[in-house]
C-alpha cells in the first residue's frame, strides 16, 4: 500500500528530515505522529557525517590536488566523524572537532596561489539545519510519451516527401539481399543517407545503431573564434547536456530512453561526429531509436546554459592536465609534433571562451545533413520492421544543401624542430615517485595506396624492400599492394611484432619497465597518422627504458623480422578477429565507412577478403609499412614525465648515477682491450649531455 511505503520512507529518511531535532522526534513517538513511521522500524537518527574535503582550493574555490592532505584531527582519511563526537558538537551548539590538530605538512607541496580549505563541523550541521527551513516544492510529474512522433505526423511526412530506397552506384535496381560472405545488406535512401546492416545473434533481442557524419573536429577553424578550435567538441557536449529534442523536455526524453532500454552517446573525433545507440530491439525499440535520430537531426534544442556547462567541463579537463603525469607527458609530446592550434589537442581556455552557441551549432549541424550521413545497424532485429522504420523516420529527413568549401579540414603539419624541442621532460610534484615516457612519430595512414607511389619519399633510405622479394614474388607483391587493406594489414602485423619485441627486450631481458606498449593512431579520412610508444618505470630507470624502447623501434632495420615472428603475429591477429566477431561493437566498427565518400577505399571487398589479405602478407610487406614510419631524430618526439617530492635532488642524483655507470662501462671496455667500444660509450654519453 502507498501509506506503508510512505511510512518506511519517512522512517528511513528521518535522520535527515529531523537532523538537530532528535528530542522533538522522541516526543512524537508517544503521540499520534508515531503512526506516520513504520511500526517495525521507527525513526532513524544521524550517527555520523562523512565529508570529502580538499586540502587546498584556488582563488575561485576549485579543488587543487597536492600530495597527502594535512590530517584534520578527529577525522579519518575520508573525513568521517564518529556519532559520539557528532552528538557532543550538536549539544554544545557547534564548534571545532575535539582534539583537532594538524600534522606537519611539507609547504613545498602547496601549489602557488592556493588557499587552505578549512571547514568546521558546526558549519556542516548549520548548513543541514538551514536547508530544512527552506520551502519544499513537489517534483513535477512528466508525461512519458509512448512515441516521440505521432503516427499522423509521420503519415503526413511520408505523403509529402515520398521516401524510398534507391539503387547503389553500379546497380540497376535496389537489392534487399545480404552479401553471401559477410551477411551485410547495403542500401541508400532517396535523401542520400547510406545504410549498412548485419543481422547477428550475438546479443539476443538487442542491437546497436551508429550514425556517422564526416567532418568532426578537423573542420574547426584553426584559431580562437566563434566557430574555431573546440567548437565541434563543445557543440556535441552541449547538445548532450540539453537532452531535450523537439517538443519533449530532457526529463521526458530520459524517461523515454529508460522505458525503451535505450542508451546513446553523442561524441566527436578528429574526423567524424558519431552517435551510438544500444537498445532492446523488441517491443518497438527500433522505432523508438529512429524517432530519436529523426528529432536529434531535425529538431535539436540548443541552450546557452548547456554551452556554459560544456565549457566548464572542458576547462576543468584542461586544468587537470598538469595534475596527471601520463596525460601531461603525452600532451607535451603531441604538442611538439603538431605545434599549437590543432584538432589533435584539447582546446585551451582562450579557444573555449571564443566559441559561441551560434558558431558551435552551425559547425555541428553543417555535418549532420542526410547526404553526409551513414547509418550502421548490427544486432538481432526484424529486417522488415527495420526497413519500414528507416523509410518513415530516416527517409523523411529533408535534404539540405551545404557549401562544403566553407567546411574543409584545417592544415595539419608535423613540426620538425630541434632535438631540444622534440625531446622534453615534465616534472610533477607528488607524493608518489613514478615515471613514464612517450615516443611518438609520423606513420603511414590506414588507406595509403603505395601502388600509386604515395609516400615513396618516406621510404627513401629505408630497408631495400625489393631485395626481400623473390623474383617469382614480384608480381604477387604488386597485386597485394594494390589491395585497399594492404597498408592497414601490414601496419597491424608490424605493430604486433614490435609489441612482442618491446615486451621481451625492455621488460623481460633488461628489467627496465613493468609496462611498455606500441600503438598506431590510424585515421580513416585524413592522410595523417602517427605511432606512439608508452613506457612506465621508476624515475631512476625511465631514461634507460626510453632509450631501450627507441632502440627496439629502430632495430627492425638491422635485425630483420623473421618468418616465425610473422606467423606468430598473424595467428594472434586472426584469432583475435574471430573472437571479436562475436561482439556487436566490433562488428559495427567493421561496417562503419563502407559507403562513406570520404573513405573511398573501404568497401565490402575489404571485409570479404580481410582474412585472405592477412594470410597473404609477407615479411617484405611489413617493411613496406615500416620504411614509411618517421624514425629519424628529426621525426621522433619524446617526453619523459617524472613525479616525486624532491624532483631537483632526484634528477641530480639520477644524473650522477648515470655518470658513474658510464664511467664504469668505459673502464670495463678499456680493461678488456676494446678501445673502440670505450670510445663509442664516451661519445654516446657526450652527445646526450
Amino acid at each position: 500500500e502507498l501509506d506503508e511505503v510512505n511510512a518506511y520512507a519517512r522512517s528511513i529518511l528521518s535522520y535527515i528530515s529531523n537532523f538537530g531535532k532528535e528530542e522533538e522526534m522522541k516526543m512524537q513517538l508517544g503521540s499520534e505522529e508515531a503512526a506516520s513511521f513504520a511500526r517495525d522500524m521507527g525513526p532513524t537518527k544521524a550517527t555520523s557525517i562523512v565529508t570529502c574535503i580538499p586540502a587546498y582550493v584556488d582563488k575561485d574555490g576549485a579543488s587543487i590536488s597536492t600530495g597527502p592532505s594535512p590530517s584534520r584531527g578527529g577525522q579519518n582519511s575520508m573525513g568521517q566523524m564518529s556519532h559520539d563526537e557528532l552528538e557532543a558538537i550538536l549539544q554544545e551548539g557547534g564548534g571545532e572537532i575535539p582534539g583537532a590538530q594538524e600534522d606537519e605538512f611539507d609547504a613545498s607541496l602547496v601549489p602557488e596561489g592556493a588557499v587552505e580549505f578549512n571547514l568546521a563541523a558546526s558549519e556542516i550541521a548549520d548548513a543541514i539545519q538551514e536547508v530544512q527551513s527552506l520551502p519544499l516544492e513537489p517534483v513535477e510529474d512528466f508525461e512519458v510519451p509512448d512515441n516521440l512522433i505521432e503516427d499522423s505526423v509521420l503519415d503526413t511526412l511520408v505523403a509529402d516527401l515520398k521516401p524510398s530506397f534507391v539503387p547503389l552506384p553500379g546497380q540497376d535496381g535496389v537489392s534487399h539481399s545480404a552479401d553471401p560472405l559477410t551477411g551485410i545488406v547495403q542500401k541508400k535512401l532517396s535523401n542520400g543517407i547510406s545504410v549498412n546492416y548485419c543481422k547477428t545473434d550475438n546479443e539476443p533481442q538487442a542491437a546497436m545503431i551508429r550514425v556517422v557524419a564526416s567532418g568532426g573536429r578537423g573542420i574547426e577553424k584553426p584559431l580562437a573564434a566563434a566557430n574555431g578550435l573546440g567548437s565541434v567538441a563543445l557543440a556535441t557536449r552541449a547538445l548532450s547536456e540539453v537532452g531535450a529534442i523537439g517538443q519533449w523536455e530532457r526529463q521526458q526524453v530520459e524517461l523515454f530512453c529508460v522505458s525503451n532500454l535505450i542508451h546513446f552517446v553523442l561524441e566527436t573525433t578528429e574526423e567524424f561526429v558519431v552517435l551510438d545507440f544500444h537498445f532492446a530491439s523488441s517491443g518497438g525499440g527500433i522505432r523508438a531509436v529512429m524517432e530519436m535520430i529523426h528529432l536529434l537531426l531535425q529538431s535539436p534544442r540548443w541552450d546557452n546554459a548547456s554551452l556554459v556547462r560544456a565549457k566548464q567541463a572542458y576547462r576543468a579537463h584542461y586544468s587537470s592536465l598538469g595534475k596527471s603525469l601520463e596525460r601531461a607527458t603525452l600532451n607535451n609530446a603531441l604538442t611538439a609534433m603538431v605545434g599549437g592550434s590543432c584538432c589533435f589537442l584539447d582546446p585551451v581556455p582562450e579557444e573555449l571562451d571564443a566559441v559561441t552557441l551560434e558558431g558551435a551549432a552551425e559547425m555541428l549541424m553543417a555535418q549532420m545533413v542526410p547526404h553526409n550521413l551513414e547509418v550502421n545497424i548490427v544486432g538481432d532485429f526484424d529486417e522488415s520492421e527495420l526497413d519500414a522504420n528507416m523509410l518513415k523516420l530516416l527517409g523523411t529527413l529533408p535534404e539540405k544543401s551545404v557549401d562544403w568549401e566553407k567546411w574543409v579540414d584545417h592544415s595539419i603539419h608535423f613540426v620538425r624542430g630541434s632535438l631540444e624541442q622534440n625531446n622534453t621532460k615534465f616534472f610533477l610534484a607528488d607524493s608518489d615517485e613514478r615515471a613514464c615516457a612517450y615516443i611518438i612519430g609520423p606513420a603511414p595512414y590506414r588507406w595509403q595506396d603505395i601502388s600509386r607511389g604515395e609516400g615513396t619519399e618516406a621510404a627513401a633510405g629505408g630497408t631495400n624492400v625489393a631485395s626481400l622479394f623473390d623474383a617469382n614474388d614480384a608480381l604477387q607483391a604488386d597485386k597485394r599492394q594494390e589491395h585497399p587493406l594492404f597498408m592497414s594489414v601490414s601496419l597491424s602485423l608490424m605493430a604486433e611484432i614490435i609489441n612482442s619485441r618491446l615486451f621481451t627486450t625492455v621488460r623481460d631481458s633488461l628489467g627496465l619497465t613493468y609496462d611498455v606498449s606500441f600503438e598506431l593512431q590510424l585515421l580513416d579520412r585524413m592522410e595523417k597518422s602517427w605511432y606512439s610508444v608508452s613506457v612506465t618505470s621508476t624515475p631512476a630507470k625511465i631514461d634507460d627504458a626510453l632509450d631501450a624502447s627507441l632502440h627496439v623501434l629502430r632495430e627492425l632495420s638491422t635485425r630483420r623480422v623473421s618468418q616465425q615472428e610473422l606467423e606468430r603475429a598473424r595467428r594472434t591477429l586472426l584469432a583475435r578477429h574471430e573472437t571479436d566477431l562475436k561482439d556487436n561493437s566490433y562488428l559495427i566498427g567493421l561496417l562503419t565507412h563502407l559507403q562513406c565518400e570520404t573513405v573511398p577505399r573501404k568497401d565490402l571487398q575489404c571485409l570479404q577478403e580481410l582474412t585472405t589479405v592477412y594470410n597473404a602478407a609477407t615479411v617484405a610487406d611489413i617493411y613496406e609499412a615500416y620504411n614509411r614510419m618517421g624514425l629519424s631524430d628529426q621525426e621522433i618526439y619524446t617526453c619523459t614525465g617524472v613525479s616525486g617530492e624532491n624532483m631537483e635532488e632526484q634528477d641530480a642524483e639520477a644524473e650522477r648515477q648515470r655518470q658513474l655507470e658510464a664511467a664504469a662501462a668505459i673502464s670495463e671496455a678499456s680493461q678488456n682491450g676494446n678501445l673502440f667500444e670505450a670510445i663509442r660509450i664516451a661519445l654516446d654519453r657526450q652527445s646526450k649531455q
